[in-house]
C-alpha cells in the first residue's frame, strides 16, 4: 500500500472519528435526574489501594474501574437509592446501598477482604495478591494484554528476562547464560518494543547501533509488574508490529507504610567437567545484596502525600559455556560444509571451546510521588551497571573446500580428512571486557480538571545506554599450511551427533604446543551509545450523556540519537620461533574431557613473560597497517530518527460492549551519516609503496557522507470487549503498525570484497521504508475466582513493504549507478520488495486450587502455548520470485508449564520453557536442501524454584536454573550442527529480610 494511500484513508478515518463523536455528544444530552458516586476501594488486609477493581450499579448497565491510587467516579447514576458493587480478583465483593441526590455527588469507601487472608495474612500479600492485581488489570483492560506481577513465578531473577520468557506469546534467546533477545508473538526482536512506565527506552548493542535491547541489563528490584501489550491503541507509539513488553514501576502508595526488604545470597555454577580451568564455586562472600525501602509521608499539613521508593541492588555471577561444533571461529556455511548444496554435508571444520566471563551489575533507582489538591507530580529515574571480564579458549581443525580433500570412504557421518596443505589447526584465546551503562530519568505532572472531567498529563523522559567493549584482545596460533604440515583427522558422528568422535590420522600432533606458531594478535575497541527521549501531553476529557464518552487527544515528539565507533588493530607479523609452549596460559581436554587436551596462547593482555600482546616478536605487518585503517573507517556511523506524533480516540460503552476507536500519525525524519569507501582499486593495497603511503590510500578510499529521509504513517485502531456474565470477556480489535529497519541496514556505508568469486559489493540503503503491518485480534477470556483465568485467542498480520537482502548482479556502462566501475561484481542490498503475512492461536491457563480440600489447595498450574504460520513473497534476487512457507526469524512454536505448590510455609515451583526450532536467515531461494538457511534447534528448559518461610519477616530460598543441563542454543543446517552451548546447571540460594 502506497503513502497517498494511507493519508486517503488516515484522513477519512479522523473525519468519520470526528463525526461520531460530534453526533454522539450532540445526540445524547446529559440526565437531569442524575448523580455522580466517588469513593475508593482498598484491600481490608493490606490497606493498598485496588488498581482496576470493579464498580457498578446493580441492575443498571453503569460500571467503571478505579484508578491507580483506588479512587472510583460513576456519572448519570439515577437519582434514589443505587446498590453499589465492588469486586476485584480473588476477594469477596461488596454491596453497598447509596443515596443518590440529582445533580449532587454521593462517596462511598469499599474495603475488600477474602476469608483466606485469616490463615496467614503475609503469605496472602506476598503470593497471591500480586497475581490478583495483575489478572484484574489484565481482564479491565480496554484492550488486548497479558499483565503479570513481579513475583509470579517466584523469587525474581535481577534479569526481567527471566519472567518475560515465562508469558504466553513470548519467547526469549539465551546469551552467556542470561536471557537476552525477546521474541514477542515468535517474531524476531526488532519485531517489538521494550518499555518502562510507557516510555521507550534506548538500547545499545556495543559492536553497533542497534534498535534491539539486550534485557539483561536491566533489574528488577525497583519493578512491580510487566505487561505485553498485544494491540496497541491510538495513544500507544505505532513502532510495534509484534507488540510492546512495557516494564512498570513501584510507587510508594500503592503499599502505604513503610517498607523494607533485604536479600542476600551466594550464586554458583556447576558444569559437567571439574577439570576445566573455569569454574564458579559457592563463595563464603554474597554474590546478591539487594535493599528495596519504600514509604510514604505526609509533609506540609497534609497527610500520605508524599510516596518514595528507593532501590540498590549488586549481583556478582558468573558464566561457563561448553561449546561445540563447527561455527565457533569459521563463518558462513561454505567454510563449514562441502559441497554447499547437498543433503549429506561433508563437515570440513571441526571446534571445540570454553567461554567464562564474571559479571558485576548494579542497579539504583529512586522513585517520587506528590499527591496535590487536583492532581500529582512524580519523578522516575533509574540507573543500572554491567561489567564483564570475558575470555575464552577455542580449537578447531580445518580443510579445503575441495572434495579431494577428504578420503573415498568419507561419508556425511563418518568423514577423513586428508593431509593436505590446506589442513590446520587452530587455538584462540582472548580476554576482553564488556562494560554496560543505562539510566534513565522522568518527570511528569497529572492534573484533574473541570470538576474531575477531564486530565492533562505532561511529562519528560531521556534515557541513556552505552555497551562498549574497550579492549576486545584475541590471540591465535596455528600449525603450519605447507606440506608435509598438513593434518589427516577424521570425525565419527555415529554415536553422537552432538559430540563426534575426533582422531588425529596423521601429520604433526594438535596437542603438542611445539606444532603451533603465534600469528595474530587482534586489538578491537567498539563503542555505541544511544540517546532515546521524548516529549509528551496527553488530554482527556469526559463527557456524560446517556452514553458517556471520553475523548482523548496527544502530541509526542521522540528523538532517537545513535553512534558506533570501531578502532580496529591486527598484529599478524611474527619473528619468533615455531611453538608456543613459552606462551601456554592452559592445556586441557574440552567438552566434557572429550577432546584434547589442546595448548592454548595465554589471553592476551593479562600481562607477564606468556603475554604475545607485550612481545616485541609479533607486529603490525604494512598490511595489517592499511586493513586496520579500512576495518576502523568502515564501522564508524551517525543515525538520529525524530518522530512527531499525534492522535484522537474516543472511547464509550453500549450496556456491556466497550468500545475504543481512535487514529494516530506519524512523521518520521532521519539522517544518517558514515563513512563511504568509493572501492578505488587505485588505492588498493601496494606492496611496493611504504607504510605511510598505503595508510593514506587506505583513508582517502573513504568519504563522510550523510543522507536524510522522511515518512508519514497513518495509524488507526479499534478495539472491543464484551464483558458478559460469569467472569468472560470478548475481545476483537483491529490497528495497524509498523516495524522500522534495521538502523545497520539504513546506514549510507558500502564494503567490498574483489578477490571473492565472483567479487561482491554491499551496500546500506538509507531510504528503506519500515514495514507495514494490517492487525486482526481475536479473543475469549474467562476469569475464575478466587484467582484464575483462561484465554484462547488468534490473530493475522498482513505485512507490507517487507525487507531483505537483494542480490544483482552490476552491469557495465557509465549509467549502472557507479560510474562504470564494478562490472560483474555481486551486488547485495536490503530494499523493501514483498509482502508477508503471520497468524497465530494461543491459549493462556492458569488457576489457584484454592477451593480443593486440605493441602490440595495450596496447588496452581499454569501453561501456555502459540503456534504460528508466516509465509513471504518476495524477490530474493533479480531473476527469482518466490513465496516462502516461512519467515526467517520466526519461532513457529512456543510455550510454558509450570506447577507450584504455595503453603503457609513451603513453597515450591517447577517450571519448564519450550521454544521450537526456527530459521535464523533469509534463504536465497525455497529449496528445502539450502545451506543458506540456518536454523536454531528447539529447546526445553527446566527451573525448579523453592522458598521456606522461617517467619512473617524471614524466608529462605533456592533456586535452581536448567536442571538437566539442557543446551541453550543448538544451531544447525542441513541437519548437522553448526555449533551447540552447554552452560550447565546454576544455582542461587540466600535469605529475605523484611522490617
Amino acid at each position: 500500500m502506497n503513502l497517498a494511500m494511507h493519508t486517503y484513508r488516515g484522513t477519512l478515518l479522523s473525519r468519520v472519528l470526528a463525526g461520531v463523536v460530534l453526533f454522539v455528544l450532540g445526540a445524547t444530552p446529559v440526565w437531569a435526574q442524575t448523580g455522580t458516586i466517588t469513593g475508593r476501594v482498598t484491600n481490608q488486609a493490606t490497606q493498598e489501594p485496588l488498581w482496576n477493581a470493579t464498580v457498578s450499579i446493580k441492575g443498571s448497565g453503569i460500571t467503571g474501574a478505579t484508578d491507580r491510587d483506588g479512587f472510583f467516579r460513576l456519572v448519570n447514576v439515577p437519582a434514589g437509592t443505587q446498590t453499589v458493587a465492588a469486586s476485584y480478583t480473588g476477594l469477596e465483593t461488596k454491596e453497598s446501598a447509596v443515596e443518590v441526590t440529582a445533580g449532587g455527588s454521593a462517596t462511598q469507601e469499599f474495603a475488600l477482604t477474602a476469608g483466606y487472608y485469616q490463615l496467614d495474612a503475609f503469605t496472602v500479600k506476598s503470593i497471591r495478591e500480586g497475581q490478583s492485581a495483575a489478572i484484574q488489570q489484565q481482564k479491565q483492560a480496554p484492550n488486548s494484554k497479558v499483565v503479570s506481577s513481579i513475583d509470579a513465578y517466584g523469587n525474581p531473577s535481577a534479569n526481567p528476562g527471566e519472567l518475560i520468557q515465562r508469558l504466553s506469546e513470548v519467547t526469549t534467546e539465551i546469551v552467556g547464560s542470561e536471557v537476552r533477545s525477546i521474541f514477542v508473538r515468535g517474531m524476531s526482536p526488532e519485531f517489538s518494543v521494550l518499555q518502562v512506565d510507557g516510555n521507550q527506552v534506548a538500547s545499545s548493542r556495543g559492536t553497533g547501533a542497534s534498535r534491539e535491547f539486550q534485557i539483561e541489563q536491566m533489574g528488577t528490584a525497583n519493578l512491580q509488574s510487566v505487561e505485553l501489550i498485544k494491540a496497541p491503541r491510538p495513544q500507544d507509539d505505532a513502532n510495534s508490529v509484534a507488540g510492546f513488553v512495557n516494564l512498570i514501576s513501584k510507587r510508594a502508595f500503592d503499599s502505604p507504610g513503610r517498607r523494607v526488604n533485604l536479600t542476600v545470597g551466594t550464586m554458583w555454577r556447576k558444569r559437567e567437567s571439574d577439570a576445566n580451568p573455569f569454574q564458579d564455586k559457592i563463595s563464603l562472600s554474597p554474590d546478591v545484596l539487594s535493599l528495596n525501602y519504600s514509604e510514604t509521608f505526609g509533609i506540609f499539613g497534609e497527610s500520605n502525600n508524599l510516596g518514595v521508593v528507593l532501590n540498590a541492588s549488586r549481583r556478582k555471577s558468573a558464566t561457563t559455556q561448553d561449546e561445540v561444533g563447527a561455527g565457533l571461529t569459521a563463518t558462513g556455511n561454505g567454510a563449514l560444509y562441502f559441497p554447499t548444496v547437498t543433503s549429506a554435508p561433508i563437515t570440513r571444520v571441526w571446534g571445540t571451546g570454553d567461554f567464562f566471563y564474571k559479571a558485576v551489575a548494579e542497579s539504583y533507582s529512586l522513585n517520587v510521588d506528590y499527591k496535590l489538591k487536583n492532581g500529582a507530580l512524580f519523578l522516575r529515574t533509574a540507573y543500572n551497571s554491567n561489567d564483564q571480564d570475558q575470555r575464552f579458549y577455542r580449537w578447531d581443525i580445518a580443510t579445503g573446500g575441495a572434495l579431494a580433500n577428504f578420503s573415498a570412504t568419507t561419508t556425511s557421518e563418518k568423514s577423513e580428512a586428508l593431509p593436505v596443505a590446506a589442513s590446520q589447526a587452530q587455538t584462540w584465546s582472548a580476554l576482553f571486557q564488556k562494560k554496560s551503562e543505562n539510566y534513565s530519568i522522568n518527570p511528569g505532572i497529572s492534573l484533574k480538571l473541570m470538576d474531575d472531567t477531564a486530565q492533562l498529563d505532561l511529562s519528560y523522559f531521556y534515557s541513556y545506554a552505552d555497551i562498549v567493549y574497550p579492549n576486545y584482545n584475541t590471540g591465535r596460533a596455528s600449525t603450519a599450511r605447507v606440506a608435509p604440515g598438513g593434518l589427516g583427522w577424521a570425525l565419527d558422528f555415529s554415536g553422537d551427533a552432538y559430540h563426534p568422535a575426533f582422531t588425529q590420522t596423521s601429520g604433526p600432533s594438535v596437542y603438542d604446543p611445539a606444532s603451533y606458531t603465534v600469528n595474530l594478535n587482534q586489538h578491537i575497541h567498539w563503542w555505541a551509545p544511544s540517546t532515546n527521549q521524548n516529549v509528551r501531553a496527553d488530554f482527556k476529557k469526559e463527557f456524560q450523556g446517556s452514553h458517556p464518552v471520553t475523548v482523548q487527544v496527544g502530541l509526542k515528539r521522540q528523538i532517537n540519537d545513535q553512534r558506533q565507533e570501531r578502532d580496529w588493530e591486527n598484529r599478524q607479523g611474527w619473528l619468533g620461533a615455531t611453538g608456543i609452549g613459552q606462551f601456554v596460559g592452559a592445556s586441557y581436554r574440552q567438552a566434557g574431557g572429550r577432546y584434547g587436551p589442546f595448548p592454548f596462547l595465554a589471553e592476551p593482555g593479562l600481562g607477564g613473560a606468556t603475554d604475545i600482546l607485550a612481545n616485541s616478536n609479533l607486529y603490525v605487518t604494512d598490511r595489517d597497517a592499511y586493513d586496520n585503517t579500512v576495518n576502523s573507517l568502515a564501522a564508524d556511523a551517525r543515525f538520529k530518527e525524530t518522530i512527531s506524533a499525534g492522535y484522537v480516540q474516543a472511547n464509550t460503552s453500549f450496556g456491556k460492549l466497550f468500545v475504543l476507536a481512535g487514529l494516530r500519525l506519524e512523521t518520521t525524519d532521519t539522517d544518517a551519516s558514515a563513512y563511504i569507501n568509493n572501492g578505488d582499486p587505485a588505492l588498493a593495497f601496494n606492496a611496493a609503496l611504504t607504510r605511510d603511503q598505503n595508510v593514506a590510500n587506505a583513508r582517502a578510499k573513504f568519504t563522510w557522507r550523510s543522507f536524510s529521509g522522511s515518512y508519514n504513517k497513518a495509524f488507526p485502531g479499534i478495539h472491543l470487549a464484551y464483558r458478559g456474565g460469569a467472569g468472560m470477556v470478548y475481545r476483537a480489535s483491529y490497528n495497524r503498525s509498523i516495524t522500522r529497519p534495521p538502523i545497520a541496514n539504513t546506514l549510507p556505508n558500502a564494503s567490498y570484497n574483489p578477490t571473492a568469486s565472483p567479487p561482491t559489493i554491499t551496500i546500506g540503503n538509507p531510504n528503506l521504508q519500515p514495514y507495514t503491518s494490517d492487525n486482526y485480534e481475536a479473543s475469549i477470556e474467562k476469569y475464575f475466582e478466587p484467582i484464575g483465568k483462561i484465554t484462547v485467542g488468534g490473530f493475522y498480520k498482513s505485512l507490507s513493504n517487507y525487507f531483505t537482502a537483494f542480490t544483482s548482479t552490476i552491469g557495465s556502462g557509465a549509467d549502472n549507478g557507479f560510474d562504470g566501475q564494478f562490472a560483474g561484481y555481486t551486488l547485495t542490498q536490503v530494499r523493501n520488495i514483498g509482502e508477508g503475512t503471520i497468524k497465530g492461536v494461543n491459549i493462556d491457563y492458569s488457576q489457584q486450587f484454592t477451593f480443593l480440600p486440605g493441602v490440595f489447595k495450596n496447588l496452581g498450574v499454569f501453561a501456555n502455548y502459540t503456534r504460528l504460520k508466516a509465509e513471504g513473497n518476495f524477490t530474493p534476487n533479480a531473476t527469482n520470485t518466490a513465496t516462502f512457507s516461512t519467515l526467517p526469524g520466526l519461532v513457529p512454536k512456543s510455550g510454558n508449564f509450570g506447577v507450584s505448590y504455595t503453603g503457609q510455609k513451603l513453597q515450591l515451583r517447577l517450571l519448564a520453557n519450550y521454544r521450537s526450532k526456527f530459521i535464523i536467515t533469509t534463504p536465497a531461494s525455497n529449496t528445502a536442501n539450502n545451506t543458506n538457511v540456518n536454523y536454531r534447534e528447539q529447546r526445553t528448559l527446566l527451573d525448579l524454584k523453592s522458598l521456606y518461610r522461617i517467619n512473617n519477616k524471614v524466608d529462605v530460598f533456592l533456586d535452581i536454573y536448567n536442571l538437566t543441563d539442557e543446551p541453550t542454543q543448538t544451531q544447525s543446517v542441513l541437519g548437522r550442527q553448526t555449533y551447540t552451548l552447554w552452560q550447565g546447571t546454576s544455582f542461587s540460594a540466600g535469605v529475605n529480610v523484611r522490617f
